[in-house]
């Protein structure tokens, strides 16, 4: 984490702030504000992802369903890159349920 931080700091201070941050993968240039463009609190675990879940619920209201609202996460203005965004994320999720119901038949054998 102290080394993430300090990679953070060196971008920041060099304005060089096209990169994302933490768990939730926040990017910096649109969002450093939400850590008080402080790097060292943009990788405490708790924090991340509550800045995570708070962008994504903003973009849930803007967005017809959850999926849409993942797409706009990872690239609000680029209507091309959430959907190709978007696109994976549905691929992991049917992946998962797809597992999730293996599971599920091996329970019930």
């Amino acid at each position: 984490m102290k080394d993430a931080a300090a990679a953070c700091q060196k971008l920041h201070d060099a304005k060089d702030y096209m990169f994302d941050v933490g768990l939730g993968q926040v990017n910096w240039r649109w969002h450093r504000q939400r850590f008080d463009a402080d790097c060292n609190k943009a990788f405490i675990p708790t924090v991340n992802i509550n800045k995570s879940a708070e962008i994504l619920k903003e973009e849930r209201l803007r967005s017809k369903t959850w999926l849409e609202a993942a797409g706009r996460y990872h690239h609000p203005s680029n209507k091309k890159f959430a959907q190709r965004y978007r696109k994976g994320v549905y691929r992991y999720w049917v992946s998962i349920q797809k597992q999730l119901q293996a599971e599920q038949e091996k329970i019930n054998l």
